[in-house]
């Protein structure tokens, strides 16, 4: 079984979004963490499995009358007691389990363009021109967004972008403490690491497949179903930190109090942004091997700039 780390290697990370979100992120300098639970509670609402799904953050997959159920404990090996959550297949006899602090955690997630994977895709197509396109039409309408009114943002320097979350993080957490919690966690939210990131898992765990997982130090967020790899999402989460709003399927949730945003004065400097009824697809090219590097272009796009 393939074992989740906190690491990741980028060189370049996209989000897509409605017009509206993407222009207003982009002008006022802010991004938005949010959680696993508001993608739970939208599956449940809305039935949509692309912006929604039910088994995210899922530590156990077993039959309903497992008796291991009844005694799981967390790693420190306390009871779950109300830190456990139970999600039943209506479709058979098994259900899912979610440690409630890890699907309250903020994050922030991402397309990820790896330049190492981006090559062993110029080596399957067997290119004669050393460059390889990413359709960017295609993966859109996966997300369900319509190219009319969506838009495209796209961190060009990563480091920077990483660098400036580890300095404006902690003062939206200090901004923000009456929505936010730490007392789910043993420990407390460090504003000197305030923040961690890995690539998404996609071959951990089969859809059908029975299994139980050390729940509680936070792997779940870092692993999906083989279905979702096209995705290739990168995420970021503040850990210790919570959402102080629980998820109770008896409960009205409010998505809204579940956000976190993050002012980030120099974005403008490492982002761009770019209409998706114009941009058609991103062209790399000039891989350097020693640096891990490559140059990239939006094809279709007018103003590399404009919304």
């Amino acid at each position: 079984m393939p074992k989740v780390t906190r690491s990741f290697q980028t060189s370049l990370l996209m989000r897509v979004g409605s017009t509206e979100d993407i222009k207003n992120s982009f002008e006022n300098r802010t991004l938005e963490f949010g959680c696993a639970a508001n993608w739970i509670d939208y599956e449940w609402k809305k039935h949509n499995g692309t912006t929604g799904d039910i088994h995210e953050c899922t530590f156990a997959h077993l039959e309903k009358d497992d008796t291991q159920i009844n005694s799981i404990v967390d790693v420190t090996g306390r009871p779950m007691g109300d830190h456990l959550l139970i999600l039943q297949d209506m479709s058979d006899s098994t259900c899912f389990l979610c440690f409630i602090p890890t699907i309250l955690t903020p994050v922030l997630c991402f397309y990820s363009f790896n330049v190492d994977k981006i090559r062993e895709g110029m080596a399957v197509k067997d290119l004669a021109d050393p460059s390889i396109k990413f359709d960017l039409n295609m993966y859109r309408n996966g997300m369900g967004y319509d190219a009319n009114d969506s838009s495209f943002l796209l961190i060009t320097d990563p480091v920077m972008f990483v660098d400036e979350l580890h300095k404006q993080i902690p003062i939206a957490v200090r901004d923000n403490l009456q929505n936010l919690t730490s007392k789910r966690y043993y420990g407390e939210f460090n504003p000197e690491d305030p923040v961690t990131a890995t690539a998404v898992v996609y071959d951990k765990h089969s859809e059908k497949e029975l299994y139980f997982d050390r729940p509680g130090n936070q792997d779940e967020l870092f692993w999906k179903y083989p279905k979702y790899a096209w995705q290739s999402e990168l995420r970021f989460a503040i850990p210790n930190l919570n959402f102080a709003q629980t998820l109770d399927p008896d409960v009205e949730y409010d998505h809204k109090l579940n956000k976190l945003k993050v002012q980030l004065p120099k974005m403008q400097e490492y982002a761009k942004v770019f209409p998706a009824s114009k941009a058609r697809s991103l062209l790399f090219d000039r891989f350097d091997d020693e640096t891990h590097t490559h140059r990239f272009a939006v094809l279709g796009a007018p103003d590399e700039s404009a919304v």
